[in-house]
């Protein structure tokens, strides 16, 4: 197709099309879908007669809720993008997308193209015959949208062949939508993706995601940076600004392989008007190998993709007034009224495989053993640990001198065994390396304190990597054959450069991984029973890639009967980590490892039933401090989505920023140690989401601080980080019903009284140094779905005090306007007492100026302000 085509079709698209058609009269020109909430435009045609080619598109969506009936500007929304690959010849046949550009239209003969409405709140959309590139293949494509009784939402499907040749559907993109600036201003614009927790674009249209590929060595796929489950939390994105805003989710209970897309980009026919465009690529998925299917009769099962019988779900869009968190909102009431199986489990509260001291985790430790010898002295790594964990207790008894708070913490333990070439980190090894002299005991004494007062772990962690089989282990033959995976070209997948990644849905992986763990715990046996009752799976092989090695024919490449999940896409991969937790789990009660957690990171949300999450702490001003992958994307500020949406659901631990890293970022002859509160500010955010902070000590990392616990020997600067931690733990250990167990809900606006209750910050990110001006306090709210109260929690991060007043919308906290309510403050740790705050439950709110305390100066208020709001 050429360039004068395309302008045609824009033309006609900037246009009321009316021309008649040659059709039957159920091939339209304009349909229009309309409910309570929302209008759809779909347009077909050309501009005139006698032009050769024309196509269809949406051009509007009316949000009906909103006065006024603002709309979507979608003139560029294209509707699908279906790519193509060849399994048996990719280098004649390389990957191909019709169509090919990222905001483009497919334009055929208007012959070829129906615009039908076969119900009065249903529409689809016909593409036929659209010629294939260099073969002889043609693609035929069905778009279908209808409006749903129910809740008035949009439903999106589709049903795509491809002719016999070559080529089958690798991937299917739709609804591929194209958003102009909302209002035509798009400074106030949003955009919401629930990346690493959730992220939030302001002015997407200026500032796209501007990622480069993970992995060159995935193929092609140059989204794959937005992978579900992995990365991206949750299935929903959201577009908006003051006005009204647009969302949009997949509809997937089981977890299928998917990207969660966006990005900016100007239109082929308009190359000067740019278009936010955003869709999900869903991928698509071949026959088992169970069967006895062969290579070819499973490559003419791809031929065909059918959104909702391939994978069994639906795409859906909505309009809603609002910003992120009704957004999320939207998606939590479709998570918690669908039976998602991966909250089976019920919340934490209610959950009976996770023993109730371990709920209440006030904090964890991630304990590195030092690498210098091979053995460990435990008497000697047990007085270092006791030295670290009895000053974090001396904290805790400033606030709560009657010990009401479990202090016991649940500890990670690095380094804890014996590679051939020495002491091991973890990670990548994928044999069952020994576990090195004394560590069995280590664990047994800190399980099994030999004295009173002295403190006892809850629970300790291993942590194994799952990211794949290392080409250079003595496992790599079975490895290479049992656990590989491979591209759609029928290549192997090569991660890392010298790592295969490998497919956790592999049935004899799943074994091998069992064994590993299995083997490591059976090897820290000590008085009697294992010493490590928790893992900690990490990597990247968490991450959803696509898996073609049940195509593979060739006995001596691929054992076929190790890969019995689907071909490419599917939900194999949830499956698979749900099988590996429930082999974990049945093969450590065989071995009396009770009780057994399992952690995982990246917080797939398909894992809350199996997996106690990890997930991420970023907050806002993010900056380098930070460590970790896929930080953030350019500009975008880090929400606590995943907070919102499973806070009740599940156990999120968090690391706060590194000592070490902050340090080298800012600390130098004009910055000095005592001005870094960029950490004590992180530790603040991280707690007001309810996370469980982390205390980290590393002993081997040479760019560690050298110290042998969080307080032993440090400067007084830094070892106020650790004491601040300490607090904000003892004040989760106070307030179950909230920090625990409760249900996120929007934080309070914080109102410094003058310009001393703020403090002027700098943050670095990517080399590029921001000054922001943050309140010296931060405050968060939690609804009790229990008990039936909202509580309002305020810390003070800084060394000096604050006056601060505190805002809310009482509609934000599901209050009765025709109630009566009044706010109570804690006192104490087990005490609460009314404020006398006026408050009217039908207005807006703003408390009275209250002053919140330092750290540093305790006394008799600690550095929090506690509040509950009570029915009466």
């Amino acid at each position: 197709m050429n360039q004068p085509r395309r302008v045609l079709f824009v033309l006609l698209l900037a246009t009321i099309l009316g021309a008649p058609s040659a059709h039957a009269a159920d091939v339209h020109t304009r349909v229009e879908l309309e409910n309570s909430r929302m209008k759809l435009l779909i347009l077909r045609g050309k501009k005139k007669a006698t032009d050769p080619v024309g196509g269809i598109g949406m051009t509007q969506v009316i949000n009906k809720t909103v006065a006024g009936e603002p709309s979507f500007n979608t003139l560029f929304s294209s509707m699908f993008q279906v790519e193509l690959r060849c399994p048996s010849d990719p280098i004649t046949f390389p990957p191909i997308k019709i169509p090919d550009g990222e905001v483009e239209f497919v334009l055929l003969p208007i012959e070829q193209t129906e615009l039908e409405q076969p119900t009065s709140n249903a529409a689809t959309m016909r593409w036929m015959n659209i010629a294939v590139p260099g073969t002889s293949q043609f693609l035929n494509v069905d778009v279908l949208v209808r409006l749903r009784s129910s809740d008035e939402k949009a439903v999106w499907d589709f049903d795509i062949q491809v002719t016999d040749g070559p080529y089958i559907i690798y991937a299917v993109r739709c609804p591929y939508l194209g958003f102009k600036k909302i209002e035509e201003d798009g400074t106030d614009d949003f955009f919401l993706t629930p990346m690493t927790g959730g992220q939030l674009i302001p002015d997407p249209l200026d500032n796209g995601n501007n990622f480069e590929e993970r992995d060159p060595d995935e193929g092609f796929v140059t989204d794959a940076f937005f992978t579900y489950p992995g990365n991206m939390m949750s299935q929903y994105m959201a577009y908006y600004d003051d006005t009204h805003g647009f969302y949009f989710q997949a509809e997937d209970k089981a977890g299928f392989v998917k990207n969660v897309y966006w990005n900016s980009g100007a239109p082929i026919v308009a190359p000067d008007k740019w278009r936010l465009y955003t869709y999900f690529t869903h991928f698509n998925k071949g026959l088992k190998p169970s069967g006895g299917e062969t290579q070819a009769t499973i490559e003419q099962d791809l031929r065909t993709f059918n959104l909702r019988q391939d994978l069994g779900y639906d795409c859906v869009f909505d309009v809603f007034d609002g910003d992120w968190l009704d957004a999320t909102q939207i998606y939590r009431n479709w998570v918690t009224t669908q039976n998602a199986p991966f909250l089976a489990r019920g919340t934490l509260r209610d959950r009976v495989d996770v023993e109730e001291i371990n709920k209440v985790t006030t904090f964890m430790v991630r304990w590195g053993l030092p690498m210098d010898t091979d053995d460990i002295d435990e008497n000697a790594e047990f007085t270092k640990l006791q030295q670290s964990l009895q000053a974090l207790e001396l904290v805790r008894r400033r606030y709560d001198p009657q010990g009401t708070v479990d202090f016991r913490p649940f500890v990670l333990l690095g380094g804890y065994h014996l590679t051939p070439t020495g002491p091991g980190g973890g990670g990548w090894d994928d044999e069952a390396y020994p576990l090195r002299d004394g560590v069995a005991e280590f664990i047994d004494l800190m399980r099994n304190p030999p004295s009173q007062g002295q403190i006892q772990v809850k629970i300790v962690a291993m942590n194994r990597d799952t990211t794949g089989i290392a080409t250079d282990a003595a496992v790599l033959p079975t490895g290479l054959q049992k656990g590989i995976m491979y591209n759609p070209d029928v290549t192997p997948m090569l991660a890392k450069k010298v790592r295969y990644r490998s497919c956790v849905a592999s049935d004899w992986l799943k074994t091998h991984r069992t064994g590993l763990i299995m083997d490591v715990m059976n090897e820290s046996l000590a008085g009697g029973l294992a010493g490590f009752n928790a893992v900690a799976t990490t990597g990247t092989g968490n991450f959803a890639f696509n898996c073609y090695a049940p195509l593979v024919d060739d006995p001596l490449t691929v054992d076929r009967n190790c890969h019995l999940h689907t071909v490419g896409g599917g939900n194999y991969l949830s499956a698979g980590w749900v099988n590996l937790a429930l082999e974990i789990r049945a093969a450590a009660a065989t071995a009396g490892v009770q009780p057994l957690i399992l952690g995982m990171e990246h917080s797939p949300e398909t894992m809350i039933a199996h997996y106690i999450l990890v997930g991420r702490s970023f907050g806002f001003p993010l900056d380098d401090s930070l460590n970790g992958v896929f930080r953030t994307i350019d500009n975008a500020i880090p929400i606590s989505m995943f907070s919102h949406l499973y806070h009740d659901y599940s156990f999120q631990p968090s690391k706060p920023p590194s000592v070490t890293r902050a340090m080298e970022l800012y600390v130098d002859e004009d910055f000095l140690l005592e001005d870094l509160l960029i950490m004590r500010y992180r530790t603040a955010q991280i707690a007001m989401d309810g996370r469980v902070l982390r205390a980290q000590v590393d002993q081997s990392d040479v760019n560690s601080l050298p110290f042998e616990g969080p307080f032993i020997g440090l400067d007084p600067a830094v070892k106020d980080e650790g004491v601040y931690l300490a607090a904000l733990a003892t004040l989760r250990g106070s307030l179950p019903e909230y920090l625990v167990f409760g249900r996120t809900l929007r934080k309070p606006t914080v109102n410094p009284m003058g310009p001393t209750d703020s403090v002027s910050m700098d943050f670095k990110l990517l080399a590029v140094v921001t000054t922001h001006d943050i309140p010296r306090v931060v405050a968060s709210a939690w609804k009790d779905d229990v008990g039936g109260t909202v509580g309002l929690v305020a810390t003070n991060f800084t060394p000096d005090p604050a006056v601060v007043s505190f805002s809310f919308d009482p509609a934000d906290y599901e209050l009765d306007p025709t109630k009566s309510y009044i706010i109570e403050e804690r006192i104490d740790i087990e005490t609460w007492q009314d404020t006398g705050f006026n408050f009217d439950p039908s207005m807006a709110f703003t408390s009275p100026n209250v002053s919140v305390s330092p750290m540093e100066n305790p006394g008799l208020n600690p550095p929090w302000r506690i509040y509950r709001i009570v029915e009466i």
